[in-house]
């Protein structure tokens, strides 16, 4: 019995990552929009994502769409936005939410559309609409301002804080793989220098993979891409450390080996958490 708990214990720890990142209805992150809104006066808007005719997720085709998704948006606002005609052919979806200045924030999070276009009821009882946009990355943000009749939609992901996290998973992982070298021996300048450059090359390499992945694909298909980049990366490492580091040629691809395990769990961590 105690076993079967320790195998159970085991695999939901190895797999808690992949439920550490936010989900949406179901399991997984999905493709997503978020707007903020800038700039309003105290008044109330009502903020939808018209998008061209399709299927988008759960939320079917357009001729099935006939209700609200639960945004506390009156009917009559509701009807408004059905009868509007957008220009381009995009279409209303039924995804509405009222934005003040306290509560700017638009998001349409569970299969968002690649192609969208910001439609905005004013107070006055206007509608207007911004230009059609077509969204670059997974998790896809916008900073929008309300301006001549018009709605000014500007792309805000951070990529700068993106990067900056792959930066932070790096240098964890080369600092640990240092602590794991010292435990096995590797403690003289030569073997300390070797291990870095290596690990600088190679987490570059594999972080950069990942990184880039996760902006555009998101969080699921960066830990699937994980797994043949770790294998790729152990055999690198392993090569560079063979006959390189002090003791047997076996005991460097060991150290390659342990090493890379346990940093591939803390990195599985790092993207889904941090």
């Amino acid at each position: 019995m105690k076993r079967k708990l320790t195998v159970i214990a085991i695999i939901l720890t190895l797999i808690l990552p992949l439920f550490a990142q936010k989900t949406y209805a179901d399991m997984g992150p999905k493709p997503s929009i978020e707007l903020k809104f800038e700039g309003l006066d105290d008044q109330v808007y009502y903020v939808s994502v018209f998008s061209l005719p399709g299927t988008y997720g759960p939320n079917g085709s357009i001729n099935d769409v006939k209700e609200s998704y639960g945004r506390g948006v009156p009917d009559e606002v509701q009807d408004q936005f059905f009868a509007y005609k957008a220009s381009d052919n995009f279409c209303f979806w039924g995804v509405t939410k009222k934005i003040t200045k306290e509560d700017n924030v638009f998001s349409w999070s569970y299969y968002a559309p690649e192609d969208f276009k910001v439609v905005v009821l004013l107070p006055d009882g206007r509608i207007i609409e911004g230009e059609g946009m077509k969204k670059e990355t997974f998790e896809a943000y916008y900073t929008c301002r309300i301006k001549d009749n018009k709605v000014e939609v500007q792309e805000s992901f951070n990529y700068l804080a993106a990067f900056g996290k792959m930066l932070l998973r790096m240098a964890a992982t080369i600092l640990v793989e240092l602590i794991i070298g010292f435990i096995f021996g590797y403690r003289s300048k030569p073997e300390i220098k070797r291990i870095v450059i290596t690990n600088i090359i190679t987490q570059l390499l594999l972080n950069l993979g990942v990184t880039v992945t996760d902006i555009y694909g998101g969080l699921l298909t960066a830990l699937i891409l994980m797994v043949p980049m770790e294998i790729v990366i152990f055999i690198i490492e392993g090569i560079s450390y063979h006959g390189r580091l002090s003791g047997s040629k076996i005991k460097s691809w060991l150290y390659a080996l342990f090493a890379n395990g346990i940093t591939f769990y803390i990195g599985l961590w790092m993207l889904a958490i941090v």
